[in-house]
């Protein structure tokens, strides 16, 4: 029999953290250093940037913010996803041991969430500063592109357990590299690559349904639930076949519309399937769409 992983690996943005530190970050820099970064996070996920590249111009437009605005930040800003507690608390209880190790985050931050989370050790890349002051460079195992595997690698041979002892929760690319190697993988509200390799996807906002996975016992469905997903999913069906009668009045307009609604709708399950939210559009998908759909583009309303 398989031995039962003893590790597990959070990734800390989008997973733990609601949302990404470093662009709420630069929001406090400025409106054009936050539209640069998004930009350049976007190319990362869409896999045209190295991490490390991204992460170091990142840190050189803080060039000048103090380690106190720093920590502000994460203190003002920064929630954890929903149930994030009970659920650490419920794995430590079941004998796991648990690290967070984030290649964005600085490392006195992924410390004190870890510590406030009842967590065993966390890590995070070291931001260079003079006095209270950022350089604009950051340092550590962490700033490279692969030191993701290099940290657990080192993890797990002192604590002389294997690859296969290892569970990776997480959600974008920079992650892939250490759940292609786990025992078990985790994609959280992933994106489209993460949730193409990881053993199990979950999407909400509750960390309770990783530990329902964990543990063997599978996602509790509520009936009611689904029984309105699926109302709902004939509604729009309804909705559709309206069209033909649309058309008879005004033909051009509706084809506009259409078009119109297809790319929009396209563009939504993109971010979608990049770990993103496209405003109202991904809140109806979410109301409609089947677990098993989770992982791939939903290509029903279109067709």
């Amino acid at each position: 029999m398989k031995p039962r992983p003893k590790l597990i690996v959070f990734d800390l943005d989008g997973v733990i953290f609601r949302g990404q530190y470093l662009l709420r970050l630069s929001r406090r820099v400025g409106i054009a250093c936050y539209l640069r970064n998004v930009y350049k996070c976007l190319l990362y996920e869409l896999g045209m940037l190295p991490v490390d590249v991204v992460l170091r111009d990142i840190y050189r437009s803080f060039k000048g913010l103090r380690l106190s605005t720093l920590r502000q930040v994460y203190l003002d800003e920064m929630h954890v996803i929903g149930g994030a507690e009970e659920a650490m608390r419920e794995l430590k209880a079941a004998g796991y041991e648990l690290a967070i190790v984030s290649g964005g985050v600085p490392d006195f931050i992924v410390r004190d969430v870890a510590g406030r989370l009842g967590i065993d050790l966390g890590f995070g890349p070291e931001p260079s500063a003079s006095g209270d002051v950022l350089t604009g460079e950051i340092g550590g195992v962490l700033a490279g592109g692969r030191g993701k595997g290099a940290v657990v690698g080192r993890l797990i041979a002192d604590k002389g357990l294997g690859w296969e002892d290892v569970i990776v929760v997480a959600d974008d690319p920079n992650n892939l590299d250490i759940m292609e190697k786990a025992g078990v993988s985790v994609g959280v509200n992933a994106c489209y690559r993460v949730r193409r390799s990881a053993t199990y996807v979950v999407d909400g906002d509750d960390l309770g349904e990783v530990v329902s996975v964990l543990e063997g016992r599978g996602i509790e469905v509520d009936v009611w639930e689904g029984w309105l997903r699926e109302a709902r999913r004939k509604l729009l069906h309804i909705f559709a076949a309206a069209v033909p009668f649309a058309a008879s009045l005004a033909p051009v307009l509706t084809i506009v519309s259409l078009c119109f609604m297809v790319v929009v709708y396209t563009v939504s399950e993109l971010t979608r399937l990049h770990g993103m939210v496209f405003p109202f559009v991904c809140d109806i998908t979410a109301l409609c769409i089947r677990r098993k759909e989770r992982r791939h583009l939903v290509i029903a309303p279109v067709t």
